[in-house]
């Protein structure tokens, strides 16, 4: 064994009161983790002590920034979700989402810090600030009002995206356990519980029924009217697919820009009740991480029931705003209605209705003769009005046949007739008899 008196007991001895005050650190931690208004009651008595210390000073301001823009991180921390929802697709292996409708299980609301470490660390940080307050090369003089405007400015619209947030995933940063019935409610469902299932649940099981294991296929049209991430360049999207352990990724639309085109399909497993899968779309970067250009969901309902929909659905950005669209075919063999629009039976109960032995008669001349009383002039007008007409529908014009080719081709130009055209009526009027170049007088 190692002499005591010798110097190598002496970091061993050392390291053992160091062990031994943090075994005794750690006990009192533990101790005061159940007093929880105790403990923020200290805390706030430290906080007032540190103003104190600031107002009697009139200094140290910029380290009082710096602590307040700490606690600002550590109070988005407390709000928010241990496992966030806009990029729980992203992770491999999620955790468990948060209830997003009252038949969900219930789950209480875990944080990404939790309230212990919340205080422990406020409380450090405030330990911290105070002791700096001791130290006049940390005393930079600065106009304050500029740094309280400016913090006040960060604070607001920090927590209006994190009320945002709070709004669009259905949660609030507190656990108070889960909500019981009243008892009339409970009450009416114990009375009336063979009739109130049978009227209200019946129909809504029925639509969904007999969907486990089955195929959906979805194909990835492509995207319009994205948000642009990039200033210099045109941006490279691709989208990304979730149903519930299901993930689709689609190619990345190399400078696709605000419209890009997929055209890619993809067989999703489909499970009893799940009747919407998460969409997102990306900008692909290649020197740092993928930028969120827009995130949505899906609605299965009339794919299910219709067996296929075409529709487009609109992204949001993580401030809800728009973000542009995403267009889908989908298509679902074992649908309960099938869609009757592209099918045509409206057509065959127009096919006897028609006429269509009236159509043949017209266009067939050997069969309408014997079967059709008024058809003579419809024969006979296509086959014997080209005879007919030079030989015998005309007689009477002979002479005039006789007439044209002897005055009229030769003496028309040159004879009298447009001599006499042009001189007044009065010279062969009045003489009664015609001058000869007439024929046939009446």
């Amino acid at each position: 064994m190692a002499d005591p008196s010798s110097g190598e007991g002496g970091p061993s001895v050392l390291s053992a009161l160091t062990a031994s005050a943090s075994r005794r650190y750690q006990h009192l931690l533990d101790k005061a983790t159940p007093h929880v208004l105790r403990r923020w009651a200290g805390l706030a008595l430290l906080a007032l002590v540190y103003a104190a210390r600031v107002w009697i000073v009139q200094g140290f301001y910029i380290v009082t920034y710096a602590l307040a823009i700490y606690v600002l991180n550590l109070l988005i921390a407390f709000l928010s979700p241990q496992d966030d929802p806009e990029i729980q697709d992203l992770g491999s292996g999620a955790g468990p989402s948060l209830p997003t409708h009252s038949s969900d299980e219930f789950r209480p609301f875990v944080r990404r810090l939790p309230e212990f470490k919340f205080w422990y660390s406020i409380t450090k940080a405030f330990c911290i600030a105070f002791v700096a307050t001791f130290f006049s090369a940390l005393d930079v003089p600065v106009f304050w009002p500029i740094l309280l405007f400016y913090w006040l400015v960060l604070f607001t619209v920090t927590m209006k995206r994190q009320i945002l947030h709070m709004i669009k995933y259905k949660y609030v940063p507190f656990s108070l356990g889960k909500q019981k019935s009243s008892p009339l409610l409970w009450l009416f469902e114990s009375k009336h519980q063979f009739t109130l299932p049978s009227i209200l649940l019946s129909a809504p099981m029925s639509s969904v029924s007999g969907i486990q294991g089955q195929i959906l296929e979805v194909t990835v049209v492509g995207c319009s009217k994205l948000r642009d991430t990039e200033l210099f360049s045109r941006q490279d999207p691709y989208v990304c697919l979730e149903y519930a352990n299901t993930k689709l990724r689609t190619r990345t639309c190399t400078d696709g820009g605000k419209n890009p085109t997929f055209q890619e399909k993809f067989q999703i497993p489909l499970i009893e009740g799940l009747r919407e899968f998460n969409v997102s779309v990306w900008n692909s970067n290649t020197f740092s991480a993928d930028d969120l250009i827009g995130s949505g969901r899906v609605q299965l309902q009339k794919v299910l029931s219709q067996g296929y929909d075409d529709s487009s659905w609109p992204l949001q950005t993580r401030k809800s705003k728009f973000a542009g669209e995403v267009k889908f075919i989908m298509h679902f063999q074992n649908a309960l209605q099938k869609p009757t629009a592209f099918s045509a039976p409206s057509a065959a109960p127009y096919l006897p209705t028609a006429p269509p032995p009236a159509y043949p008669p017209p266009y067939a001349p050997p069969h309408t003769p014997g079967a059709y009383p008024g058809v003579s002039p419809y024969t006979s007008y296509p086959p014997t009005v080209p005879p007919q007409y030079p030989t015998s529908t005309y007689p009477p014009p002979l002479p005039q046949q006789a007439y044209a080719p002897q005055s009229y081709p030769p003496t028309y130009p040159p004879q009298p007739y447009m001599q006499q055209y042009p001189p007044p009526p009065a010279q062969y009027y009045p003489p009664g008899p015609y001058p000869g170049s007439y024929p046939p007088p009446y």
